[in-house]
């Protein structure tokens, strides 16, 4: 590794997040190449994304987990190349035939996935899941919020914030349409509800950064908002007066997998195939869910110590 690079108490840890991420950025990638025809817009999509995290991220962040949150290898690039991945990829990849079985002749690890998270007709599998719920103020909010309508409690009014959009799935939206009456297929009575409580002043802003909502809930400016309980444990780990509480209605959860891309070379699949049987080995998801604080989906993987 670098002496550029970040150095955590584990470095391992570190070169498995990046690993991780590289892979999961490579699915938008070999996308982008398939579906254009050109190179070009993969360099672009690279330089862009070099930019942003060492232009604007990682100058902007900072503390002794700063690490494990962004940067090539932190988990939130990690959630956003896994977005990117899951947008580009499964149902769709699906439809337009760009996936190859991950059998368990190939990848015999896929046949400790737990049943549900195989994809359908074996195109890949999700070895862990990570959980959305509610981040507070513990010195303000003293009893854990039990709702995710929490949020929208005129007792919280000016001091509730969530993430800007395009990012739905983190700022809530899906789970209150869903309490709202809702579909997947239509977001618009959740966006209703957020429209109406901000024009009530519910909302002290928008926010575009962990670190930002880190510093908002500190200070005491923002005492509730959604979040993942894996950005939140770093913090309380460290003394934050910050809590993870998981609502009545459930967390938002959030698959975490891969597929093999069909139209590779036999020597390609073969390769990808064994990485992923490596990454889906028990004690490897096990690792993965203790420095990300995700739900292993994998027979035999255990779950983070509390």
């Amino acid at each position: 590794m670098a002496s550029t690079w970040p150095t955590p108490a584990d470095p391992h840890r570190i070169a498995l997040l990046f690993l991780l991420s590289i892979l999961l950025q490579n699915q938008v990638i070999c996308r982008l190449r398939l579906t254009s025809g050109s190179v070009w817009p993969c360099v672009a999509y690279h330089a862009v994304w070099n930019a942003v995290i060492q232009a604007a991220l990682d100058p902007a962040t900072d503390g002794s987990h700063a690490w494990f949150l962004v940067g090539e290898q932190g988990v939130i690039l990690l959630a956003v190349n896994l977005a990117g991945a899951l947008l580009l990829s499964t149902s769709q990849g699906a439809a337009d035939g760009l996936w190859a079985p991950a059998s368990e002749k190939s990848v015999p690890n896929v046949s400790k996935v737990l049943s549900g998270y195989a994809t359908t007709g074996g195109l890949g599998a999700y070895m862990v899941m990570d959980a959305m719920g509610l981040i507070s103020n513990k010195k303000v909010i003293r009893t854990p919020p039990t709702s995710w309508t929490d949020l929208f409690d005129s007792a919280y009014r000016g001091r509730v914030t969530t993430w800007d959009a395009p990012a739905f799935s983190v700022n809530a939206v899906p789970v209150i349409n869903q309490i709202e009456g809702g579909s997947d297929g239509d977001l618009s009575k959740g966006i209703a509800a957020f429209s109406q409580a901000a024009k009530k002043g519910q909302f002290s802003g928008l926010i575009s950064s962990v670190d930002q909502l880190r510093q908002q809930l500190n200070s005491g400016q923002v005492v509730i908002a959604p979040g993942f309980q894996g950005v939140a444990q770093p913090w309380i780990d460290e003394g934050d007066p910050i809590g993870f509480a998981v609502p009545k209605q459930g967390v938002m959860v959030f698959p975490e997998g891969f597929q093999l891309v069909k139209g590779s070379s036999d020597e390609q699949l073969g390769l990808a195939a064994d990485l992923m049987d490596e990454i889906f080995a028990p004690d490897a998801v096990s690792d993965y869910s203790a420095a990300t604080a995700t739900i292993p989906l994998v027979q035999g993987a255990e779950l983070p110590a509390t």
